[in-house]
C-alpha cells in the first residue's frame, strides 16, 4: 500500500506552519535522500492549501493528508466547515500562480462536512523505491469530479 499520513489540526494562525512541518516530515521519512528536494514544494503547497482551507470563518478544524505514490504525492487540507462550499472559496492570483507552478494539478472540492483544498505533485519513481505502492503493478483510473483550478 502507498504511504498515507493524516493529522487533525485546529484552524488557527499556526496551521500553515504546522501543515508544512507535517508534510516535510512525511516526505523525509519515506523518500530516499535524493527525493528530499521535494520537501520545499510540499511545504509551500501545504501552506497554500492550509490558507485556502481557513478562508471561511466557519472552519474550526482541518485534516491534513499526505499520500505518497511511486509517481506522485497527493496533498490535501480538508476544512471542517459545516454549511461551507468549495465554490465560496476565493483564490487570489498569487496563490493560483504558486499552485499552478508547483503542482501537476490542484483544486477545491466539496466534502461531507465542508470542503477540501487538494494538490498533486510529480514524484520521480527513483525517489520512492521504498514505497510499496499499488501503482507498481497496476494503473490507476477513475473520474475526478472535483474542480481543477489549474489553467
Amino acid at each position: 500500500m502507498c504511504v498515507s499520513a493524516k493529522r487533525t489540526m485546529n484552524a488557527t494562525t499556526r496551521l500553515p506552519s504546522l501543515a508544512r512541518h507535517f508534510g516535510a516530515s512525511v516526505v523525509i521519512a519515506n523518500l530516499s535522500p535524493a527525493g528530499w528536494e521535494l520537501v520545499d514544494d510540499v511545504a509551500l503547497v501545504l501552506s497554500e492549501l492550509a490558507n485556502l482551507a481557513m478562508s471561511t470563518p466557519a472552519t474550526s478544524r482541518v485534516i491534513v493528508s499526505v499520500l505518497i505514490h511511486i509517481d506522485e504525492i497527493e496533498l490535501s487540507v480538508r476544512a471542517t466547515a459545516p454549511g461551507s462550499s468549495a465554490d465560496a472559496v476565493q483564490v487570489d492570483d498569487i496563490t493560483t500562480q504558486l499552485l499552478t507552478d508547483a503542482t501537476v494539478a490542484w483544486g477545491l472540492r466539496d466534502a461531507d462536512d465542508g470542503y477540501e483544498a487538494w494538490a498533486r505533485l510529480a514524484c520521480d519513481a527513483e525517489y520512492a523505491l521504498g514505497v510499496a505502492c499499488d501503482r507498481r503493478t497496476a494503473t490507476s483510473g477513475g473520474i475526478n469530479k472535483s474542480r481543477d483550478l489549474r489553467s
